[in-house]
Parts: C-alpha cells; structure tokens; sequence
C-alpha cells in the first residue's frame, strides 16, 4: 500500500520484501499541525499489550520514533525492528494475512469523549495484527518522503 502523499525510495520494495514478514511498514514524517512537520515519524516503539485495552485510546505522541534514533538503529546494522503501529502509507502486507485477521480489518474508531484520542484506520489495523498475535515491523531503511507544503523528508 502506498499513499498517495507518500514518496518511497527507490529500494523500498525490495527492503521491505527482504525478510518475508507478514507487515513491514516504511516510516515517514509526521504531520504536525498546519501540515508541518512535526518533528516525529509515523511508527509507535512496541507497547504492551497487557498495558491497555483494544481498542487503544490513541497513541501517546512520545512514542512516535524521531529519525535520529530510527537513523541510529540504522548506523548499528538494524534493519527491521518490532512496532507497535504506525501510518499505512507505506505499508507490504501479506495477503493472505486478511484471512486470519478479524474482520473489519480497517476502521476509524472516535471516542464519544471529545477529550479521547480517536484511533485511526491504520492504528486499527495495526491493533487487530497485536490482538492475533502478528508483529508488526518497521524497515528503519525505508524512510520515505510525505507531501505536507513540500516533500518532508524524515530529518
């Protein structure tokens, strides 16, 4: 999947592709307000599961990755590491993932409490991967651009 605001690297496929897992998500900036950047990245550090209920009342802003840490992990030779979630707009899932995944498989939850996070569709997706038991990865290679008042790419 990829969004059409979103700008892969040339490589990304094949990265993505490398180690056969079920979803491999490539990162990208993330929009803060006025459609700047925020500062952050679009993929969530793994929580734990025993730590909240589905579905997750939002994801808390400070586990979003910034790219110094992503671009780290990078210098050391990581090259996929465990998330909790993270936006789909550059996202390789395994079909035949959706036959074992409950249905509905995307969805945008909002919480009656104007106060409450509301969860994205891609969180969803991402919290139905964590309730089946399915990691979901991060390539720290991929790093993508994402069109906001220009090109963003990950700084």
């Amino acid at each position: 999947m990829v969004d059409n605001d979103v700008v892969l690297p040339k490589n990304a496929l094949r990265l993505l592709l490398e180690d056969r897992v079920d979803v491999c998500l490539g990162y990208y900036a993330h929009r803060g307000e006025k459609n700047e950047y925020s500062g952050r990245n679009n993929v969530c550090r793994y929580l734990n599961p025993n730590e909240y209920n589905f579905p997750y009342r939002g994801y808390p802003f400070e586990s979003e990755y910034t790219t110094q840490e992503l671009d780290a992990m990078k210098a050391k030779g990581e090259k996929k590491i465990r998330i909790h979630g993270g936006g789909m707009g550059c996202a390789l899932i395994r079909v035949g993932l959706f036959d074992d995944l409950e249905f509905p498989w995307f969805d945008w939850v909002n919480k009656p409490d104007q106060n409450a996070e509301m969860l994205s569709e891609d969180l969803f997706f991402c919290e139905r991967c964590v309730q089946a038991h399915v990691p979901v990865y991060t390539d720290v290679r991929v790093g993508c651009g994402h069109i906001m008042r220009k090109v963003q790419w990950p700084e």
